[in-house]
């Protein structure tokens, strides 16, 4: 469900409600090599093929959201995003690397996608243009304050912003190859828009376990 939306959010008062929509959203995390042998290996580009999430802003303009990404949906090297990302990306992977670098992200030693099948964050607070993030990802969760725009422009609310996340903060140990030669950088660079769409009434918990 949406907790902390929950908590703060009276369904009797004059808050406005907000749907994610997942076709105009977009949330691109940009991984990087690193180690003594990192020419040898690639960086690489993950986004999320579905994206779903909620939004309140209260009458004394307090906003929350929840956002929930399957950790299934999560598309690795898709080859046009890597033309876009620049000369880091710009080395070609082939079928079986990328589904060998997805296997290795989804496995239980990293997002464990047989135990925790959701990767969520949650927009607890806004002061100006920051946001204070709550997130949980594989059974580990920690909070950050993040630089996000917000604008209204007719029926959406839309969020942009970009950030930068460590392994050590999302509870995560740094794949490894080779001895540890060719290892993932420690930190990562997260993207992300989403858009809203205002809903005329309060919208129904919806339960993702």
């Amino acid at each position: 469900d949406y907790p902390l939306i929950e908590r703060f959010v009276d369904t009797s008062s004059s808050a406005l409600y907000w749907e994610l929509d997942s076709s105009r959203s977009d949330l691109e995390i940009r991984v990087y090599r690193d180690g003594a042998m990192a020419r040898l290996g690639h960086s690489h580009v993950i986004h999320a093929d579905q994206l779903i999430g909620r939004a309140v802003i209260t009458p004394d303009n307090h906003l929350g959201a929840d956002l929930l990404v399957p950790v299934a949906s999560l598309v690795v090297d898709d080859p046009g995003r890597r033309l876009q990302a620049g000369d880091e990306f710009e080395r070609p992977i082939n079928d079986d690397d990328r589904t060998g670098t997805r296997q290795n992200m989804l496995a239980e030693t990293q997002l464990n996608a047989g135990e925790h099948a959701w990767l969520r964050a949650h927009i607890v607070s806004r002061i100006d243009d920051q946001l204070m993030v709550h997130f949980e990802v594989a059974g580990s969760s920690f909070s950050k304050p993040v630089s996000a725009s917000i604008e209204s422009s007719g029926p959406d609310l839309i969020v942009r912003g970009e950030m930068t996340l460590t392994h050590e903060q999302l509870g995560l140990s740094v794949f490894t190859a080779a001895g540890g030669l060719i290892r993932v950088a420690q930190s990562m660079d997260v993207r992300f828009e989403l858009v809203f769409q205002k809903r005329n009434q309060y919208w129904e918990p919806l339960n993702k376990s």
